[in-house]
This record gives structure tokens, sequence and C-alpha cells, in this order.
């Protein structure tokens, strides 16, 4: 998941090229570079990024390392129960997939170190919360800068929320001279 959306993010920052797309004529070319996807991606790749580092990295035991890994499947897991069945199929493997979410969570909670949680704690991730800390504080975790923690994925954020900043970039992105800054941070945090 890293890797392809670095990738992605390169091949983006490229540029888009459309030929004949019917604007004015069937001979019109459109070609831009898209700041706000290579945000959105950009913020994809940090929070694959942090994820791996909060679940396998920088947990001091196994014990540790066992209910962070437990949480973050439980939370897959749970975010798939609470999707719309379709067919006979995919409610046989909601319901495959329910044995493996109570396996999780039956090992959740013989975890010292969930134990050790809140109460409330505890069931903010049986319900799918697999992380209580914010991603600033697994960034800093990480090594990142402050700045970047905080500032850079706030912005980042904004683009995959649809900020009136990241509409402004998308037309500040039609014009050339504008292209190379726009992309400028997200290019130096991939």
């Amino acid at each position: 998941k890293f890797f392809v959306h670095n990738v992605s993010v390169f091949y983006l920052s490229r540029g888009t090229n459309v030929p004949n797309f019917p604007l004015k004529t069937p001979s019109t070319e459109l070609n831009f570079v898209d700041p706000a996807s290579i945000h959105v991606l950009t913020r994809a790749a940090l929070e694959t990024f942090l994820t791996f580092h909060y679940v396998f990295f920088a947990p001091k035991t196994t014990e540790e390392q066992d209910y962070r890994y437990w949480a973050w499947r439980a939370a897959g897991l749970k975010e798939r129960q609470g999707l719309p069945v379709s067919t006979e199929e995919h409610r046989q493997k909601l319901a495959g997939e329910q044995k493996k979410l109570d396996d999780f969570h039956n090992r959740l909670r013989a975890n010292a170190v969930f134990l050790r949680l809140t109460k409330k704690e505890r069931t903010r991730v049986l319900k799918g919360e697999w992380r209580l800390l914010s991603w600033r504080d697994i960034a800093t975790d990480a090594g990142f800068a402050k700045l970047l923690a905080e500032v850079m994925y706030r912005h980042l954020s904004g683009s995959a929320h649809s900020s009136s900043l990241s509409v402004t970039q998308i037309k500040q992105s039609l014009q050339r001279k504008e292209q190379a800054q726009l992309i400028g941070a997200s290019m130096n945090t991939i």
C-alpha cells in the first residue's frame, strides 16, 4: 500500500495528459497537475507509514505489539461487518470474518496491555478504534519533525476533506508556473 501510493504520487507529479478531451473541439488536449490528488495520496502514504510504525516498530514488548496488531486487524474486520450485504456469498464471507473478529476480541480481552486500558478505552478499541493516539503523536514518536507532524498533516487533510484551499490550488495548478510549488511539500514528504 505504501509503495503503490508513493509510485502513484510520482506518476501524478509528472502531470495528467488527456488527449481529445471534449471541451470545445475533439482535438483539445487537457494537460494539468492535480495537487489535491497528490496531497490525498501523500496523506494516505503517510498514514500507512505511521500505521506500520505504530503497530510493528514502536511497541516495546511482544504483548504491546500483539495488542496493537490485534486491535488493528479487528478494526478492519469490524468495519467490513457494517457494510451492506448484497449476495449470499458476501453474507457467508462476513459470517466467517465475524468468527475471526470474535477471535481477535478474545485475544485482546486476555492481553495485559488491553486490560490496563480504561473501560472507556477498551470499549473504543472493541468498537474499531485501533489507535488511541493521534496521527500527530504517532508521527512525532516515529521521529518526524513537529512541523511536519502538525502543519503538513493538517494541510494534506484539507485536500482529503475538500477545504477551500484545495479548490483554490486546483485552479492555481492550471497555471504552469504554480504547479511545482503546489506539489513541492507533498513531494518532500514522500
